[in-house]
């Protein structure tokens, strides 16, 4: 087993959101936090497809993407084994249920809690 990252050195991370700015901004974050890749897509579609192809480490999902709600998304990549993370401008009541255990991030994003955010999911994921 491989040892849990105390960094995002190597790592693959994919980002679904459909704000070119934001999605910019969070790739260059990550990319700059030693990501090895940062794929970014806008929309749930283009997600499942990304995910299936370049198996991410982790996924960072907006919660309202163009083509839809991202609950169903969230439900398949954790059930993948995926850790998510949500981000969202609206409130976290906007969360389904079943998801309130995913870590949500608001935005605007600061940097810092977004590599936080990702660290900590990956050794959860590398703890259980």
């Amino acid at each position: 087993m491989t040892a849990p990252p105390e960094t995002l050195a190597g790592r693959h991370i994919l980002i679904a959101e459909d704000e070119y700015l934001i999605a910019r901004d969070m790739e260059h974050t990550l990319v700059d936090a030693g990501c090895a890749q940062v794929s970014v897509v806008p929309s749930i579609d283009a997600c499942l497809s990304a995910a299936a192809h370049s198996r991410p480490d982790a996924v960072v999902l907006d919660l309202r993407l163009r083509d839809g709600d991202a609950g169903d998304l969230a439900r398949q990549m954790r059930s993948n084994g995926l850790p998510v993370i949500f981000i969202t401008g609206y409130e976290e009541t906007a969360i389904p249920d079943d998801l309130t255990d995913l870590p949500v991030l608001a935005k605007p994003i600061p940097r810092k809690r977004l590599v936080c955010a990702l660290v900590t999911a990956l050794e959860a994921r590398f703890s259980r």
